[in-house]
């Protein structure tokens, strides 16, 4: 895997955990987001599906 997708997606989330309005609930639901989606970036690459990683897909 390409880090440089990965980080990509890593920093999606540092953005949206920044701010003055972020609130413990909405970083709760940010971090379980990212959660979820890591399991299923980890699912999709285990069935080599790689939509979710332009630069592996390469």
């Amino acid at each position: 895997m390409y880090l440089t997708d990965f980080f990509e997606k890593m920093n999606e989330v540092t953005l949206k955990l920044q701010g003055n309005d972020i609130t413990l609930v909405k970083s709760k639901v940010i971090i379980h987001s990212l959660t979820s989606r890591l399991d299923l970036y980890r699912q999709s690459i285990g069935r080599r599906q790689f939509a979710h990683f332009p630069q592996l897909a390469k």
